[in-house]
This record gives C-alpha cells, sequence and structure tokens, in this order.
C-alpha cells in the first residue's frame, strides 16, 4: 500500500502536468491573438494567406488551413456557432461569399471571395481573407466529460 506522502506526491505531479497543459493551451491562444492584432495593424501582411493563421471571435477559433480534408461534405448556411444561451450566433456576413464543410465533427469554412465578415452582437467583427479555415468550438472540462461553452 503506498504512503501517504507518496499519495500526496502523485497528485502534485498529475496537478503540475494539467497546469503545464493549461500553460501550453493559453500560450496557444495568447499567440493567436497577439497575432491576430498584428494583422489588424497592418492589413496587407501577406502572413495572412499562411496556413496557422488564428482568429478568435469569443468561444469561436477560426485557424488558416493548406486543404479541406478527403470526404468533406458541403453543408448549407453561413453560421459557424449558435448561442445557445442569448440566441446570438457567430455567422459570415456575406452568406454568398463562403461555403461551409464538415467531416465528422468538424466544421470548415472556405470564404471564396477576396474576404467575409464575421460577425456576433457582442464581439468586433473580423475580416477573414480568401481561403479555407477550420473552425472549433471552445470546450471547458468538467470532471465527467469536456462541454462546448455556450454563449
Amino acid at each position: 500500500m503506498p504512503s501517504l506522502a507518496r499519495c500526496f506526491e502523485q497528485r502534485e505531479t498529475q496537478n503540475a502536468l494539467k497546469i503545464s497543459r493549461l500553460q501550453q493551451h493559453f500560450r496557444y491562444f495568447w499567440q493567436g491573438y497577439c497575432y491576430n492584432q498584428n494583422m489588424l495593424n497592418n492589413r496587407n501582411n501577406s502572413q495572412a494567406n499562411q496556413p496557422g493563421v488564428l482568429y478568435r471571435q469569443g468561444d469561436v477559433l477560426i485557424g488558416r488551413i493548406a486543404s479541406l480534408p478527403v470526404g468533406a461534405q458541403r453543408r448549407i448556411g453561413a453560421t459557424l456557432a449558435h448561442g445557445e444561451v442569448t440566441g446570438h450566433s457567430h455567422r459570415i456576413q456575406q452568406s454568398n461569399a463562403v461555403q461551409l464543410w464538415v467531416h465528422g465533427s468538424n466544421l470548415f469554412l472556405e470564404v471564396k471571395e477576396p474576404s467575409a465578415t464575421l460577425i456576433h452582437e457582442e464581439h468586433r467583427a473580423i475580416e477573414l481573407p480568401q481561403g479555407l479555415y477550420r473552425v472549433w468550438r471552445q470546450r471547458e472540462y468538467r470532471p465527467d466529460a469536456y462541454v462546448e461553452v455556450t454563449d
């Protein structure tokens, strides 16, 4: 039977790993936020067209990708996420400028025009340049499962 000190040591190691993961996620999102701020200040920056560029609007994260996955299916509409609490939604203002795609539970966005505007009633609008993107919903950890954040 492990000693009480050993149990505490194991618990501290587990907590340190969780904190380390959280710090990594924070750095990932913070770098994306800072990068987006630089992009807003210099919209002619050619790096906006490179895979890996991130945009965040509330609980929605959008990342530039090089190509759609094989087998992706078209989806009708221009809404990226519905607000279940407020009724507001993250959506593209110019619905004819985009095409949504799904592959399994993953959502993808294709901006077909030179740009499209992501809007939401509680957030600043984001202009997305032409290209392909993957869309993630923020999730929160609960002891029984990961749950998508609702706004």
